[in-house]
């Protein structure tokens, strides 16, 4: 008698490569990898890869191509389409070291998300024909047949695409660090978003519907303004939070003058308070001129009437003053 097929898997809640190879070979889909215990998954999944050897990996879950995954005490596994989807959480106080600890393009390969706090809705009212409806697209979906396919660009998507690539290639130059290798990812994010949006779309129609033979034009369109206006924008704030040193002191002092409040700030509070003497006052002012140019400070005039030389003060955006994120 045979051995029993091994039972699908989607979802995956242990960040070990030897977990994931074990998963994949029964899902020709892919699998879902569920993290939701802080920011501790993420050194995870670097420790455990560079340990056994396995950095590879990672590279070929991005792409779903064929790799092989040594094992210390079994044979290798040789994935043919090892496709690994990752949700996970980050602690806004770990936002730092959590980034500190990977290296760019694995940072770069992450899509940024700080959803505003969703209003309180009484059990009694939730709409149970709306969440039926989400739930048979999410099931139209994992049961597609796992064949492979290749679904080509639509000519009007092509030229829609090309009026990304041209906008993303003439700002790639502004662009510095962590915040460049991201933005460098750019066009293969939306290519990415914009198939999930067609087949999202198709899942939705009656069932008799084709699958999509082309990604349409307003699929491109979609996924770039989802990426330009809403995951770039939240790229942004938690890479200058947790970018180079200058721009995570930076997060740091915008973090402080947000929970103080003030109207006005001095140059030793910055230094001594917010930035916990960490800096001298070179570097404090290098910080300061950064959020200068940014908007969140601006100088403030000392009056000429009175002699001797005034510390500096800088005067505080409302919108940090207000609790407004930064």
């Amino acid at each position: 008698v045979p051995p029993p097929p091994p039972r699908r898997c989607l979802l995956v809640a242990d960040p070990r490569i030897a977990a994931l190879a074990e998963a994949l070979p029964a899902s020709s889909s892919g699998v879902l990898l569920s993290c939701d215990d802080g920011d501790a998954w993420l050194a995870g999944l670097r420790d455990d890869a560079r340990r056994n050897g396995n950095l590879p990996f990672w590279r070929s879950a991005w792409s779903a191509t064929p790799c092989v995954v040594n094992r210390k005490a079994a044979s290798p596994v040789v994935l043919a389409q090892p496709a690994v989807s990752i949700l996970g959480t980050l602690r806004t106080d770990a936002i730092v070291p959590a980034l500190a600890r990977c290296d760019d393009g694995a940072v770069a390969q992450l899509l940024f998300a700080w959803p505003n706090r969703p209003g309180f809705q009484a059990l009694a009212g939730a709409p149970a024909v709306a969440r039926a409806d989400a739930l048979r697209v999410l099931a139209r979906l994992r049961d597609m047949p796992g064949a492979v396919r290749e679904v080509a660009l639509a000519p009007d998507a092509v030229a829609a695409f090309d009026r990304f690539r041209r906008a993303h290639h003439a700002q790639a130059g502004a662009q510095q660090g962590l915040a460049a290798a991201w933005w460098g990812k750019g066009t293969g994010i939306v290519l990415r978003l914009a198939g999930v949006l067609a087949f999202l779309d198709w899942a939705a129609r009656p069932p008799r519907t084709a699958e999509p033979a082309h990604v349409p034009a307003w699929a491109i369109e979609a996924a770039a303004d989802l990426w330009q206006g809403y995951l770039w924008p939240h790229a942004q704030a938690v890479l200058r939070t947790g970018g180079n040193t200058d721009q995570r002191r930076a997060g740091q002092v915008l973090q402080w003058l947000a929970r103080q409040g003030a109207d006005e700030v001095s140059g030793t509070a910055l230094r001594v308070a917010a930035l916990g003497r960490a800096c001298n006052a070179a570097q404090t002012a290098r910080i300061t001129q950064s959020l200068v140019r940014a908007g969140w400070l601006r100088p403030v005039v000392a009056d000429a009437r009175h002699a001797g030389r005034k510390p500096a003060r800088w005067a505080v955006h409302p919108d940090l003053r207000d609790g407004h994120d930064a």
